[in-house]
C-alpha cells in the first residue's frame, strides 16, 4: 500500500533472536532515505510479531518511532521519549540484557532507557510505513557509531568495583567457621579459634583506601586509546614510586626467583610487560621505525627468558618489523584498536588487584615498602 493505513506497514526481524549470553546486545540502523513520510520504526519484538505491524503495536515488541519520536509497547498510541529521526540519522537499539532493559541511540548518543522489565526473547525488526522508505542496517560489520564498547566496559568496571567494595564483616566470617567446627565436632580448633581468631579478625576489619581510583583507571584507559604509553607508566608511578624499579629489572617484583612475594607492585609485573610491548607497536604506528628498534633492544630485550609465554609473545610482535604495511600483514592485530584495549584491560585489573591487596593487608604491611594507598 501507500502507507496511509495501518496495515500497510512492511516490517522486517532478523533470523536469530538477541544471544542470551552477551551483557548487552545492540545494532544500528541509518536511515538512507525517510521516503514519502518518514515513518520507520526500530526496536525488538518477539517470534510471534506480525510483520504487518510497527514495532511497539504488538505485544511483546518494542519500538522507537521515526515521525514523532516516540516510544510505543503493546499499544498504537506511544509516549514521549526522544528527538524525531530523519534521512541521514543514525539510530542504535540496545538490549542491556542484565537489567532487563531497552535503550536507543541517536547520532551516536544515547537516549536513556525507554523500557524496563523485558523478559520476552527478542528479535531486532524494523518497520518501513511510507513509500520510497530505505534503511540500512548494521549489526557490527562496521564500526557503530555509538560507542558500545565503551558502554560494555564500564560496565564491567562497576561490577567489578561493587566486588571490590563488597566486604563480609569479621563476625560473619566468625560464625561461618563455627558452625563448621560445631558441626564436625571440632571441639578443641573451636575454643582456640574462639578465643583468638574473631578479636583478631576484628582489629583488621577496616577498610583501607584504595591505591587507584576509578578516575585514574579511567584515564588509564583513555591514554592508553590515545597510544600514550609513558603518560600511563608515568601515572602509574605516580602513585606507586616502588613500580619504578621495573623499568630497571622487570623480575624485581612480582618475577621468578624475585623473593618480592607479596610486595606491593607485584599485581603490575605482567601489565608493565604488556605495556613496554605496546610502547615498541605505538612507535610502529607513528612510523618511528628507529626508535622502536631502539626500544626492542633497550628494554624489550629485558623481559627475554622470563617465561616461554612472554618469549612467544615478543616473537610474534616483532615481526612486525619485517613487513612495509605491519597493519596489512599477518600479524596485523596487533596495530589494531582492540590490541590497545586488551592491554588496557590487563592494566586495569593490575589497578584493581593492586588496591585488593593494599585494602586486604593495610598499609606498609609486608614487605617493608608503602603500598601507596590513599590514590582512590
Amino acid at each position: 500500500g501507500k502507507g496511509s493505513h495501518s496495515n500497510d506497514v512492511g516490517a522486517i526481524q532478523a533470523d536469530l533472536p538477541v544471544p542470551s549470553d552477551v551483557l548487552i546486545y545492540y545494532y544500528e540502523v541509518t536511515v538512507k532515505d525517510a521516503g514519502e513520510r518518514g515513518v520507520i520504526a526500530v526496536g525488538f519484538a518477539d517470534v510471534h510479531f506480525r510483520l504487518s505491524r510497527q514495532p511497539g503495536w504488538e505485544p511483546n515488541s518494542y519500538g522507537y518511532h521515526a515521525d514523532d519520536g516516540n516510544k510505543f509497547h503493546n499499544s498504537g498510541k506511544g509516549e514521549e521519549y526522544g528527538p524525531p529521526f530523519v534521512q541521514g540519522d543514525t539510530v542504535g537499539a540496545g538490549i542491556h540484557l542484565e537489567n532487563r532493559e531497552i535503550f536507543f541511540t541517536k547520532n551516536g548518543k544515547k537516549l536513556g532507557a525507554a523500557f524496563q522489565n523485558v523478559k520476552a526473547t527478542l528479535f531486532p525488526t524494523i518497520g518501513l510505513h511510507s513509500q520510497n522508505e530505505h534503511v540500512e542496517i548494521n549489526f557490527g560489520a562496521k564500526p557503530f557509531q555509538f560507542d558500545i564498547e565503551g558502554m560494555i566496559a564500564e560496565e564491567r568496571e562497576q561490577r567489578q568495583l561493587a566486588v571490590l567494595r563488597s566486604r563480609i564483616p569479621a563476625h560473619a566470617c566468625h560464625d561461618i567457621v563455627c558452625s563448621y567446627l560445631k558441626h564436625y565436632g571440632y571441639a578443641e580448633t573451636l575454643l582456640s579459634f574462639d578465643q583468638g581468631a574473631y578479636t583478631e579478625q576484628v582489629a583488621k576489619d577496616e577498610e583501607t583506601p584504595q591505591a587507584f581510583g576509578l578516575e585514574d583507571r579511567k584515564r588509564v584507559r583513555n591514554m592508553l586509546f590515545e597510544g600514550d604509553v609513558e603518560g600511563v607508566r608515568q601515572l602509574l608511578i605516580g602513585k606507586q614510586p616502588q613500580l619504578a624499579q621495573l623499568q630497571e629489572d622487570p623480575l624485581a617484583v612480582g618475577g621468578s626467583g624475585s623473593g618480592h612475594k607479596g610486595a606491593p607492585g607485584e599485581p603490575f609485573g605482567d601489565a608493565f610487560f604488556h605495556l613496554s610491548v605496546q610502547q615498541f607497536i605505538e612507535l610502529l604506528r607513528q612510523d618511528k621505525i628507529g626508535e622502536a628498534v631502539e626500544h626492542a633492544r633497550s628494554s624489550l630485550s629485558t623481559f627475554q627468558g622470563r617465561s616461554h609465554q612472554h618469549d612467544q609473545h615478543l616473537q610474534d610482535v616483532l615481526a612486525l618489523l619485517a613487513y612495509k604495511s605491519p597493519g596489512q600483514s599477518p600479524v596485523g592485530q596487533f596495530m589494531s584498536t582492540a590490541q590497545r584495549e586488551k592491554v588496557a584491560d590487563i592494566i586495569n585489573t593490575a589497578m584493581l588487584e593492586s588496591s585488593a591487596t593494599a585494602s586486604a593487608s593495610g598499609s606498609g604491611s609486608g614487605s617493608g615498602t608503602s603500598a601507596g594507598a590513599g590514590g582512590g
